[in-house]
């Protein structure tokens, strides 16, 4: 919203005149200037039209890291004042199984598996305590991070610090797997590929978030009294469990902000709905009709007015309703998207028409909002989009139903351990738990496991095989389609001859071979499954788990299985995000633009005629295809 300031002609207040004792001199009162911003009268008399939230944007935090685990690639010389600096960081931490470095710990800098790396990340905006993020690391005294395991790191704000600067304030921490291209060979340093660099998916955590403010343009203790209570009565601290207020009033033009604990991953969500808020609630109704006759007269405010509808909140339902069955697309959905957020079970029947008859975007926003939904009927609507042929509808579906299984999930470990007595169990830690495993057979058809205790893998045995493996956030693998069985027979070399799967026949299982970049080697047999695969491949062999396995990095295993469906051993397509978001972008190409309406009919554009959306060329560029050595083997002669 764009600040401007309006004159007045009278002074708003009057200031008090000091007489001295031999004369009637007096002052004038110097007019007060108010604030006002130029916004769309509908949006007049919401707290985004009069404060302003610090603290809501995207905040940079970094710090120097060690990471373990490398392949004698590390351990090379370092500037002094890193050096030093990373001594005092061994001296001051403590190495334990939360990946912490102890006092006294044996870890040596000039150890060629181990590196200092310099940690770098963007907090999303408003994100509270508990929230996580990505990381990405780049080596200092390294030539490559693969396998690498980057301890504890305190992330400040600001540029890395060294030993004897000034110290900035600490506001997250980092640690875990680093992922690096999947697509090269993890042996050798391949040309254009850089091995100095990866990523750490859902990595970071904010452990002291930034506060946030919300600042008054016109200092008015009334007015900032009447914004506390809109937030309070909107988000009651009781309905999500949290202890604090969500807004406390400092004084005339301040107030303290808090996410509410239910928000914690979607603190841009929660902002918006303050930034669109009325701060006279009074009048709810009132406003809601204001904000539906707007949506049919001003389609192009349909983002801005849904937050303002569920701003709202229950009492919106009945004037959202209305327009659940409107003839034009973005007003309908914007009141569908009020009503989904809001819980109304009424938009589930118009969203399940858009996302099983419509094309573009429209569809996957349909399929995003019915996951907050309940009803088993939308469970067998998302599932049939599982064998859509379009990609991104087949991963919006298994997302949303993913989401519906973590609730369902959530709902019965927090009857067995919320309400069963056992209080040394958090919320916050039983809603992590409902998202660590999800048992077969349940009617949104996802099973997940964790594996090797590095990343999530999920079945969804519908539709045609399929392996999609996400790039950013929770580390996971989808495999779709009921028959997992790799093609025999069949022999797979692949990274230099280092990996190879031999299969003699239908029946006999797969012969693995792996050598690690040391040179040492690991036999083992697996069955000729795709799931016992990808667990033989992650496995990590201990005193306690005394299984066979490569002890695969994550992207490793993603190499690796792209190796496979390179070669036809694996019947299966192959896609990552990169895939899926080209597929939105030809989803967006088949959207309509939001026009002007048209004066007359005869104006009106054909209704099939589609104006294209452009999008960045950074977004659209494919990453270079790599396909591995295979070498087949045909049938046996009879």
């Amino acid at each position: 919203m764009r600040v401007i300031r309006v004159g007045v002609a009278c002074a708003l207040g009057t200031v008090g005149v000091l007489l001295s004792g031999c004369g009637s001199g007096g002052g004038k009162a110097k007019p007060v200037t108010p604030i006002v911003r130029a916004v769309p009268d509908v949006l007049r008399g919401t707290i985004g039209s009069e404060a302003t939230i610090r603290g809501a944007q995207p905040q940079l935090v970094s710090g120097f890291g060690i990471v373990v685990g490398l392949n004698g690639t590390g351990g090379k010389p370092l500037p002094d004042k890193i050096r030093a600096t990373m001594e005092r960081e061994i001296q001051m931490r403590s190495i334990g199984p939360d990946g912490s470095i102890a006092p006294g710990s044996k870890i040596r800098l000039s150890d060629p598996n181990v590196a200092v790396v310099v940690v770098q990340a963007a907090i999303p905006p408003g994100a509270p305590d508990g929230a996580t993020f990505d990381v990405a690391v780049s080596a200092v005294n390294a030539d490559s991070l693969e396998g690498g395991l980057l301890y504890t790191t305190a992330m400040r704000i600001g540029a890395p610090s060294l030993l004897g600067s000034r110290q900035t304030r600490e506001i997250g921490e980092a640690r875990g797997p680093i992922f690096l291209n999947p697509f090269a060979d993890p042996g050798r340093e391949d040309e254009g590929v850089t091995r100095t660099a990866g990523r750490i998916l859902g990595g970071g955590r904010v452990t002291n978030a930034l506060k946030l403010e919300l600042v008054l343009d016109n200092a008015s203790h009334g007015r900032a009294q009447a914004m506390v209570e809109a937030i309070n009565s909107r988000f009651p601290a009781s309905r999500y469990g949290d202890r604090d207020e969500v807004a406390r009033g400092r004084d005339a033009s301040s107030i303290a902000l808090r996410v509410p604990s239910w928000y914690k991953d979607r603190a841009s969500e929660f902002l918006e709905l303050v930034g669109h808020m009325a701060i006279d609630r009074r009048a709810a109704e009132q406003r809601a009709r204001q904000y539906v006759e707007a949506l049919k007269a001003e389609p192009v405010m349909a983002g801005e007015l849904s937050w303002c509808l569920e701003a709202i909140g229950d009492k919106a339902l009945p004037y959202c309703r209305e327009m659940y069955d409107y003839p034009e697309l973005n007003p309908r959905l914007a009141a569908l998207r009020a009503g989904a957020r809001l819980g109304d079970v009424r938009a589930a029947e118009p969203l399940m028409k858009i996302a099983t008859t419509s094309k573009g975007l429209e569809r996957l926003d349909a399929i995003a909002l019915l996951s907050d939904l309940g009803g088993p009927k939308i469970d067998f609507s998302l599932r049939g989009l599982l064998e859509d042929s379009d990609l991104a509808t087949r991963i919006a579906a298994y997302e949303a139903l993913a989401k519906r299984a973590e609730k369902r999930q959530l709902a019965t470990l927090a009857g067995r351990y919320l309400r069963g007595g056992a209080a040394d169990l958090s919320p916050a830690y039983v809603e992590e738990l409902s998202k660590v495993a999800l048992p077969p057979g349940s009617i949104e058809g996802v099973e997940r496991e964790m594996v090797a205790g590095s990343f999530f893998v999920d079945y969804v045995p519908v539709g045609d095989p399929l392996v999609y493996v996400t790039q950013q956030g929770r580390p996971r693998i989808v495999v779709f389609g009921k028959d997992l069985t790799l093609d025999k027979p069949f022999l797979a070399s692949a990274w230099s001859d280092r990996m190879m799967l031999i299969c003699d026949g239908d029946g006999g299982p797969v012969r693995a071979l792996y050598r690690d970049p040391e040179g040492h080697s690991i036999k083992t047999t697996v069955r000729g499954d795709l799931r016992d695969l990808i667990r033989m491949f992650a496995q990590h062999p201990s005193v306690d788990d005394q299984r066979p396995g490569f002890a695969l990095s994550y992207s490793e295993v993603v190499g690796a299985l792209h190796e496979l469906r390179g070669s036809g051993v694996g019947p299966y397509r192959f896609a990552t995000e990169d895939d899926r978001l080209r597929g939105l972008l030809v989803a967006a190409s088949n959207t309509l633009a939001a026009k002007d309406r048209p004066e007359t009919a005869d104006d009106a554009p054909p209704e099939d005629t589609v104006v294209p959306v452009l999008a960045d060329r950074a977004t659209i560029d494919a990453a270079s295809e790599f396909r591995p050595r295979i070498v087949p083997i045909p049938p046996k002669s009879k």
